[in-house]
């Protein structure tokens, strides 16, 4: 994958409108440590979530990613990636602009609509501190098991 890919628009363009931008690369490791442990096979909320990434199908359709391949893409931590950048540019492009990896994160976990709901809000929010963590830890090597499964039941 090439890095460039893997920034937000504001680290590939430098700092703008104040904003500094970061690269991705941090933040999808320490998500696939909390979301499966590194286990690309993982599979969780009752078979609905499955991958490195623990998406489910609707996540993968809204990022871009056909139905035909989901099963054995989502699978695959390189494949997700652009999954995963086509969901973020969808419903939350500013923040993948601004390198707000918080945002990121929670609409990940959570859906584009984190952020409607007390409850939502409070569920989204133990997944962000579980992923700063993870980037605190230095989860750039996803198949490290120094972590716990934050999401995913591992494949047996």
């Amino acid at each position: 994958m090439d890095g460039a890919a893997l920034e937000s628009p504001a680290a590939a363009q430098g700092p703008r409108d104040g904003r500094v931008g970061v690269s991705l690369e941090p933040l999808l490791a320490a998500m696939r440590q909390v979301e499966s442990g590194g286990n690309d096979r993982a599979v969780g909320d009752g078979g609905r979530s499955i991958g490195p990434y623990q998406i489910q199908l609707p996540y993968w359709l809204d990022g871009g990613g056909g139905a035909g391949r989901y099963r054995l893409d989502a699978l695959h931590a390189d494949r997700c990636t652009p999954i995963i950048l086509g969901y973020w540019r969808r419903y939350c492009p500013r923040a993948l602009a601004g390198g707000d990896l918080q945002t990121l994160a929670r609409t990940h976990n959570g859906g584009p609509k984190w952020n409607t709901t007390p409850k939502r809000r409070a569920a989204t929010a133990v997944y962000w501190r579980k992923v700063r963590a993870a980037m605190a830890a230095g989860a750039e090597e996803p198949g490290t098991r120094n972590r716990e499964p934050g999401n995913a039941e591992a494949a047996r």
